[in-house]
């Protein structure tokens, strides 16, 4: 009993000591590969510390103190492998890696060119040369993130602080910082900075882990088709997963594309307006019918949002001048058409194509159409035409009136439009004259109001002859008629006369008119320029 007792006590004692040795082995390989990369990493962390994470400027604003660069970022690498690799990331083959970063960030890596980074610019994509900037420090921009070519991952420029716990892997140097200057000189003026030392921030734990986390998740997202990632990425990295629909035109992914279409509804239209389109580098237009099919599938209450936030960046675009003419008119007369497809059944039509009439001219869009063969789209044509001038009919009628006459008399249609635009105290009315061959565009955003009663606002426009009349309710029970002339030598347009009516109390006008206004006794007033709260008529 007692050789048994003792034998058990030998085996006790030589498990511990193999357990023991095996911890010691673990410490030794995570001592070796530091030891790698130690010197390296002793200067360039020593370095950081010196400059702390930022400076208090004239005691007004921060700045960055440090300039970081090549050896910065190199320095890192080493250490953000062995965190993906210890958190479940598996590098893709070199085949996968580079089809899919061409996939999502549109660019190209050709393993021939001795480089080691691409440089990816989230503000200005297409900018390819080398910066160095972190993120989530004084300044954020430009947001800059690198393709490791040689690795096969995606990284930012993190300080060493950012990523590893170095009051821990390096106490001499935390005990260092410790006693480092509290001030720098600025070496272009020579003023004193007070730092804000890395051991100073009272998160960096947290920062730290926050860092990891995202490092790690948007690295299994994008190249591990990790599912749990990309949700973990919607709770926690909003901007990141926006940025690859919205600044690179990254739309594969349909639960991406729906939660960046959701996201955009209450924020900007000009960001709305980017998930259904990207420019490349190139100049190419890529249209996202991607983000069509979402609003097709989305219940009826959330298509009528969409097809609202929709109409309000047809408006936008309509008059943004930094697109050239032929990828714009694509745009507008794609979103315009969808827009029309889908709203028609759920009582939302007949609110888009207008606006390309309303706001600017149809027949240059009709042109551009005609030119690129309605896109190729079997019945863009049907659509656009029946659609481009009507009036709606819905409870939310935007259009008052809307009709196509030779008002000018030169044996060619005009056109004339009279509209509420979103959020606008008055209506406005364009007038569209054919003009040798041209057009020539007329607006009056002042005559009639838009917040009117059921009693009062417009009513009518007529045409006699060189004239026209506006006729609207100033009352329940006085119309108001201004006539218009048109100059046949300039085509340009001129008020003419304005008079009153008083409607009967049986609802029938009565035969006495009041003409408080004549061209002949006072003078021209352009048809651009007629404000009838400020033209002084008595």
């Amino acid at each position: 009993m007692k050789k048994i007792k003792l034998l058990i006590l030998c085996y006790f004692l030589i498990s511990c000591w193999n357990n023991t040795t095996g911890n010691k082995t673990t410490e030794n390989q995570q001592e070796e590969f530091n030891i790698e990369k130690i010197q390296e990493m002793n200067t360039v962390l020593k370095s950081q510390l010196e400059k702390g994470i930022s400076g208090l400027y004239n005691n007004s604003f921060d700045i960055e103190t440090y300039e970081y660069s090549n050896s910065d970022l190199e320095v890192t690498i080493p250490l953000v492998k062995e965190i993906l690799l210890k958190r479940g990331y598996q590098p893709p083959t070199d085949k996968i890696f580079i089809e899919q970063v061409q996939k999502v960030f549109h660019r190209i890596i050709n393993p021939s060119l001795n480089t080691n980074f691409l440089y990816l610019r989230f503000d200005i994509p297409c900018d390819k040369e080398m910066k160095f900037y972190t993120n989530d420090k004084v300044d954020n921009t430009p947001y800059s993130y690198y393709i490791v070519k040689n690795e096969n991952f995606l990284t930012e420029l993190y300080a060493l602080p950012e990523l590893l716990d170095y009051k821990k892997l390096f106490p001499d140097l935390y005990k260092l910082e410790t006693s480092m200057p509290s001030e720098i000189k600025e070496e272009k003026t020579g003023d004193m900075i007070q730092l804000t030392k890395w051991q100073e921030v009272e998160d960096l734990d947290s920062r730290r882990k926050g860092n990891i986390d995202k490092l790690v998740h948007r690295n299994k997202y994008l190249f591990n088709d990790n599912r749990s990632s990309f949700h973990w990425l919607c709770l926690n990295d909003e901007a990141f997963l926006t940025s690859l629909v919205l600044t690179f035109g990254y739309v594969e992914d349909k639960e991406l594309d729906k939660y960046v279409l959701e996201k955009q509804l209450g924020g900007m239209i000009s960001e709305f307006g980017k998930a259904f389109w990207y420019q490349g580098c190139d100049g190419k237009l890529f249209f996202h019918n991607q983000m069509i099919d979402i609003i097709k599938q989305s219940p009826i209450e959330k298509q009528k949002e969409y097809l609202k936030a929709i109409s309000l960046y047809i408006r936008f675009l309509v008059n943004d001048k930094n697109l050239p003419f032929s990828q714009k008119a694509e745009i507008l007369g794609k979103l315009c058409y969808y827009a029309e497809k889908i709203g028609k059944p759920i009582d939302m039509g007949f609110k888009y194509f207008y606006i390309l009439e309303a706001e600017s001219s149809g027949d240059i869009y009709e042109e551009e159409f005609k030119k690129k063969e309605y896109y190729n789209i079997p019945d863009f044509k049907k659509v656009w035409e029946n659609t481009r001038t009507i009036i709606p009919h819905s409870k939310n009628n935007d259009i008052l009136f809307s009709k196509k006459v030779d008002i000018n008399k030169d044996g060619i249609e005009d056109r004339i439009i009279v509209y509420n635009p979103e959020n606008d105290l008055f209506a406005t009315i364009k007038i569209v004259l054919s003009d040798k061959g041209k057009e020539k565009l007329f607006f009056n955003t002042k005559m009639l109001s838009n917040n009117i009663t059921s009693e009062e606002g417009f009513r009518n426009i007529s045409f006699k002859g060189h004239f026209f009349t506006i006729e609207e309710n100033v009352s329940s029970d006085i119309l108001q008629y201004t006539t218009f002339s048109i100059d046949n030598k300039t085509n340009n347009i001129f008020l003419y006369k304005l008079e009153y009516s008083i409607i009967s109390d049986n609802g029938y006008d009565d035969e006495y008119y009041d003409s408080i206004y004549l061209q002949k006794k006072n003078g021209k007033v352009s048809f651009e320029n007629y404000d009838p709260k400020t033209l002084k008529l008595f």
